[in-house]
């Protein structure tokens, strides 16, 4: 039996760019997740949660994304419950009322989230697609991060004017990809404030590159570290 996956991000057909609003999630664990956004975009996921489970309450989907991924298991639902809690401690908001009536059965599985997407008009309607600059091998939670990184935010932006953990690139995946033409797969790790890199063939048999100019480091935080552009 396979494993049960959110909607495609390509099926999505929304008449509104409000409608395809997500929150960007850089964490396992819902607290940390929370604390771990800029104040600027707690304040939003807040807004953006607090009226889905609204929606959820009267059985609407507005903001379709992030309500099917709210609705999508038990887990999911209590992960975003748990979140909206941390954002009302943090900001100091009245308490709202989550309706765990509608609380999935499904209780299989771990957290289930999209990726960061990119959001294009297309006859009249607003599409979503996979980030090109992101890999699709990587956990979802590992590419909200870089995406998070890219964007250069300064320390101050943070609550308690501190970066995440994982805000330096500590310890991840940040590139990993396979060529058809060449039947191999590349891998960039980031560990202990060093690039590593790997090649492979169609087998996980990982083979690390030696030596590397020390100009490719330079090339790849280049890429990691350029502004983020859609």
């Amino acid at each position: 039996m396979s494993e049960r996956t959110l909607k495609p991000l390509k099926d999505y057909r929304l008449c509104s760019a409000t409608q395809t609003k997500y929150i960007p999630i850089l964490d396992s664990d819902p607290v940390l997740a929370a604390r771990a956004l800029t104040k600027k975009d707690i304040e939003k996921s807040y807004k953006l949660l607090k009226k889905s489970f609204e929606e959820i309450s009267v059985n609407e989907a507005y903001h379709e994304p992030i309500v099917n991924t709210i609705l999508f298991s038990q887990k999911n639902f209590l992960w975003f419950s748990s979140m909206l809690k941390e954002f009302e401690r943090i900001l100091g908001s009245e308490e709202c009322e989550i309706p765990f009536e509608k609380c999935p059965d499904n209780t299989s599985g771990s957290l289930v989230v999209y990726p960061p997407y990119s959001v294009y008009p297309n006859k009249g309607k607003y599409r979503l697609c996979n980030v090109k600059t992101l890999s699709k091998e990587l956990h979802p939670i590992n590419n909200h991060r870089i995406k998070y990184i890219i964007e250069n935010f300064d320390m101050s932006e943070f609550i308690n004017d501190c970066y995440p953990a994982w805000y330096l690139l500590k310890d991840t995946t940040v590139f990993e990809q396979y060529s058809e033409k060449t039947n191999t797969r590349v891998r960039v790790d980031f560990k202990g404030g060093e690039f590593s890199y790997f090649i492979a063939g169609a087998s996980d048999n990982w083979q690390k590159i030696e030596p590397v100019p020390i100009e490719m480091d330079h090339v790849i935080a280049a890429l990691i570290f350029r502004s983020y552009i859609d």
